[in-house]
């Protein structure tokens, strides 16, 4: 696996992470949290890891569209 879900936000690769994700006409949600992220790993890992872990929580969600998708380090 790519990345790893991130509990204290301290890890040198650590990214912040914003994915909107819409039913049309039915739903629409987005997820914000923290990743540790392995050097070298692409931001489409990054992004693919993230939809397989929503859509194995909400079923429905794994053919929504994307409305955005943010991935930036967590230090400034």
């Amino acid at each position: 696996m790519a990345t790893t879900e991130n509990d204290n936000g301290q890890g040198q690769n650590t990214h912040f992470y914003i994915l909107t994700l819409d039913l049309p006409g039915r739903q629409q949600a987005s997820w914000v949290g923290e990743l540790i992220v392995r050097p070298g790993t692409r931001r489409k890992e990054v992004y693919d890891y993230l939809r397989d872990q929503i859509a194995q929580q909400y079923p429905a969600m794994e053919r929504a569209n994307p409305i955005y998708f943010a991935l930036d380090p967590i230090t400034l």
